[in-house]
Protein backbone atom coordinates (compact mmCIF):
# COMPACT_ATOMS: atom_id res chain seq x y z
CA UNK A 1 0.00 0.00 0.00
CA UNK A 2 1.49 3.32 -1.09
CA UNK A 3 0.75 6.08 1.43
CA UNK A 4 -0.01 9.59 0.18
CA UNK A 5 -0.63 11.14 3.61
CA UNK A 6 1.57 10.49 6.62
CA UNK A 7 2.68 12.37 9.70
CA UNK A 8 6.22 12.32 8.30
CA UNK A 9 5.02 14.01 5.11
CA UNK A 10 3.07 16.58 7.14
CA UNK A 11 6.24 17.19 9.17
CA UNK A 12 8.21 17.79 5.96
CA UNK A 13 5.69 20.39 4.79
CA UNK A 14 5.74 22.04 8.21
CA UNK A 15 9.54 22.13 8.08
CA UNK A 16 9.39 23.71 4.60
CA UNK A 17 6.98 26.36 5.92
CA UNK A 18 9.39 27.22 8.75
CA UNK A 19 12.34 27.30 6.33
CA UNK A 20 10.46 29.63 3.97
CA UNK A 21 9.50 31.83 6.91
CA UNK A 22 13.13 32.05 8.00
CA UNK A 23 14.22 32.87 4.48
CA UNK A 24 11.65 35.66 4.25
CA UNK A 25 12.79 37.12 7.58
CA UNK A 26 16.38 36.99 6.29
CA UNK A 27 15.45 38.85 3.08
CA UNK A 28 13.58 41.53 5.05
CA UNK A 29 16.42 41.92 7.57
CA UNK A 30 19.05 42.10 4.81
CA UNK A 31 17.07 44.82 3.02
CA UNK A 32 16.66 46.73 6.27
CA UNK A 33 20.38 46.53 7.01
CA UNK A 34 21.22 47.63 3.46
CA UNK A 35 18.92 50.64 3.81
CA UNK A 36 20.43 51.52 7.19
CA UNK A 37 23.93 51.28 5.73
CA UNK A 38 22.97 53.56 2.84
CA UNK A 39 21.48 56.03 5.32
CA UNK A 40 24.77 56.14 7.24
CA UNK A 41 26.53 57.13 4.02
CA UNK A 42 24.25 60.11 3.55
CA UNK A 43 25.41 63.63 4.11
CA UNK A 44 23.93 66.91 2.94
CA UNK A 45 25.21 66.58 -0.65
CA UNK A 46 24.24 63.00 -1.63
CA UNK A 47 20.94 62.34 0.14
CA UNK A 48 18.90 62.70 -3.03
CA UNK A 49 21.15 60.21 -4.84
CA UNK A 50 20.89 57.65 -1.99
CA UNK A 51 17.12 57.95 -1.73
CA UNK A 52 16.59 56.09 -5.03
CA UNK A 53 18.61 52.96 -4.03
CA UNK A 54 16.92 52.90 -0.62
CA UNK A 55 13.49 53.04 -2.27
CA UNK A 56 14.44 50.36 -4.82
CA UNK A 57 15.85 47.99 -2.16
CA UNK A 58 12.90 48.39 0.19
CA UNK A 59 10.33 48.03 -2.58
CA UNK A 60 11.91 44.94 -4.16
CA UNK A 61 12.47 43.29 -0.78
CA UNK A 62 8.89 44.03 0.23
CA UNK A 63 7.53 42.48 -2.94
CA UNK A 64 9.83 39.46 -2.56
CA UNK A 65 8.63 38.89 1.00
CA UNK A 66 4.94 39.30 0.10
CA UNK A 67 5.17 36.96 -2.90
CA UNK A 68 7.25 34.44 -0.96
CA UNK A 69 4.68 34.42 1.80
CA UNK A 70 1.74 34.09 -0.60
CA UNK A 71 3.21 31.43 -2.91
CA UNK A 72 5.68 29.51 -0.74
CA UNK A 73 5.13 29.74 3.00
CA UNK A 74 1.32 29.92 3.26
CA UNK A 75 0.64 26.95 0.89
CA UNK A 76 3.25 24.79 2.66
CA UNK A 77 1.76 25.62 6.06
CA UNK A 78 -1.78 24.99 4.80
CA UNK A 79 -0.80 21.60 3.31
CA UNK A 80 0.81 20.53 6.59
CA UNK A 81 -2.25 21.55 8.60
CA UNK A 82 -4.57 19.85 6.09
CA UNK A 83 -2.61 16.59 6.29
CA UNK A 84 -2.61 16.60 10.08
CA UNK A 85 -6.34 17.31 10.15
CA UNK A 86 -7.12 14.49 7.74
CA UNK A 87 -4.90 11.99 9.54
CA UNK A 88 -6.69 12.68 12.82
CA UNK A 89 -9.72 10.76 11.52
CA UNK A 90 -10.53 7.08 11.26
CA UNK A 91 -9.31 5.01 8.28
CA UNK A 92 -11.66 3.20 5.89
CA UNK A 93 -10.82 0.74 3.11
CA UNK A 94 -12.50 0.82 -0.31
CA UNK A 95 -12.10 -1.38 -3.40
CA UNK A 96 -13.17 -0.74 -6.97
CA UNK A 97 -12.33 0.93 -10.25
CA UNK A 98 -10.92 4.44 -9.92
CA UNK A 99 -12.47 7.22 -12.00
CA UNK A 100 -11.65 10.92 -12.00
CA UNK A 101 -14.77 13.07 -12.09
CA UNK A 102 -12.97 16.20 -13.31
CA UNK A 103 -14.47 18.31 -10.55
CA UNK A 104 -12.21 20.36 -8.31
CA UNK A 105 -12.78 22.71 -5.42
CA UNK A 106 -10.61 24.79 -3.15
CA UNK A 107 -10.77 24.84 0.60
CA UNK A 108 -10.36 28.55 1.45
CA UNK A 109 -6.92 29.15 2.93
CA UNK A 110 -5.93 25.55 2.33
CA UNK A 111 -5.51 23.09 -0.56
CA UNK A 112 -7.22 22.41 -3.89
CA UNK A 113 -9.05 19.10 -3.97
CA UNK A 114 -10.04 16.84 -6.88
CA UNK A 115 -13.09 14.62 -6.68
CA UNK A 116 -12.66 10.94 -7.51
CA UNK A 117 -15.20 8.15 -7.88
CA UNK A 118 -14.65 4.55 -6.94
CA UNK A 119 -17.04 2.18 -8.74
CA UNK A 120 -17.61 -1.31 -7.41
CA UNK A 121 -20.45 -2.93 -9.31
CA UNK A 122 -23.56 -0.85 -8.67
CA UNK A 123 -21.99 1.01 -5.75
CA UNK A 124 -20.29 4.36 -6.44
CA UNK A 125 -18.31 6.10 -3.69
CA UNK A 126 -17.18 9.72 -4.08
CA UNK A 127 -13.79 10.45 -2.57
CA UNK A 128 -11.43 13.41 -2.51
CA UNK A 129 -7.74 13.70 -3.34
CA UNK A 130 -5.36 16.60 -2.83
CA UNK A 131 -4.73 17.96 -6.35
CA UNK A 132 -0.95 17.68 -5.95
CA UNK A 133 -1.12 14.12 -4.63
CA UNK A 134 -3.80 13.09 -7.16
CA UNK A 135 -1.10 13.00 -9.84
CA UNK A 136 0.44 10.01 -8.05
CA UNK A 137 -2.76 7.96 -8.28
CA UNK A 138 -3.08 5.35 -11.04
CA UNK A 139 -4.88 6.24 -14.27
CA UNK A 140 -8.64 5.95 -14.76
CA UNK A 141 -10.09 2.48 -15.08
CA UNK A 142 -7.51 0.88 -12.79
CA UNK A 143 -8.80 -1.51 -10.15
CA UNK A 144 -7.50 -0.31 -6.79
CA UNK A 145 -7.81 -0.71 -3.07
CA UNK A 146 -7.94 2.72 -1.44
CA UNK A 147 -7.32 3.80 2.09
CA UNK A 148 -9.36 6.89 2.98
CA UNK A 149 -9.79 9.08 6.02
CA UNK A 150 -12.78 11.46 6.08
CA UNK A 151 -13.29 10.68 2.36
CA UNK A 152 -9.73 11.83 1.52
CA UNK A 153 -7.60 9.24 -0.28
CA UNK A 154 -4.57 8.66 1.95
CA UNK A 155 -3.16 5.54 0.30
CA UNK A 156 -3.67 3.14 -2.57
CA UNK A 157 -2.75 -0.29 -3.87
CA UNK A 158 -3.19 -1.39 -7.48
CA UNK A 159 -5.03 -4.72 -7.77
CA UNK A 160 -4.52 -7.21 -10.61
Amino acid sequence: MKKLYSMEEAGKWQKKARLYGGLLVFVAAAALLACIYLCTLADGRNTEKLLIPVMIISTLAGWAVMLGHAYLRRPAKARAQHMKGVLAGEEEMFEGVLQRTGETFSIPGSVTVKKMALVNGEERVLLHADSVLARQLPKDGTRVRLLAVRKYITGYEVLA
